[in-house]
């Protein structure tokens, strides 16, 4: 892309590139690094290709969170269980709203879901250097994606997770999406 002063500024590989629904392209990876700079944050995926804003599938940082909900006292059980709380959505909405200051309005976030699950390798949505394949996230992700553009306040997610065995698994959660002041 061509700056106002006429410099060439290189922001990511052209297919990764977004480009919504009124033709504004925004290159993702340079706001999913804005968003893992945010400790809570260990992962996250910006959707948005054709549709009037952009969204996040985000993966808490479950160390961190963890520690910072056993400081508060909130119980969880297990990545899943923390990840839903509504005091982590919270936390989650917060970080993203800090990094949505410092972005132009079209880049912004407007809607997020915290997943229930990591981002893996086994799983085919990211390489083992912890990539993020887009398209395979945007195919298994789709209904859901379709939910947040929906408008909808939660959706029914299931997903097939590969185990350290071996064995795929399909869960089915309840997932809260949340709207993001812009």
């Amino acid at each position: 892309m061509i700056t106002e002063d006429g410099h060439l500024k290189v922001l990511d590989r052209a297919k990764e590139i977004i480009v919504l629904s009124d033709g504004t392209r925004v290159a993702p990876q340079v706001i999913q690094n804005k968003l893992k700079f945010s400790p809570y944050i260990g992962e996250a995926a910006i959707v948005g290709s054709g549709k009037p804003y952009l969204a996040a599938l985000v993966n808490i940082d479950f160390e961190i969170v963890s520690r910072w909900a056993e400081r508060r006292r909130i119980p969880f059980t297990s990545y899943s269980d923390l990840s839903q709380k509504p005091e982590v959505l919270q936390l989650l909405k917060r970080e993203i709203e800090k990094v949505n200051r410092r972005l132009p309005e079209k880049e912004r976030i407007r809607r997020f879901v915290s997943l229930f699950k990591e981002f893996h390798p086994d799983d085919e949505e990211m390489t083992r250097t912890r990539k993020l394949r887009r398209m395979v996230i945007e195919s298994r992700y789709a209904g859901l994606i379709e939910a947040i553009y929906r408008g909808d306040e939660e959706y029914e997610l299931t997903v097939t997770m590969k185990l350290e065995d071996g064995r795929r698994v399909q869960v089915t959660r309840r997932v809260k999406i949340i709207d993001v002041e812009v």
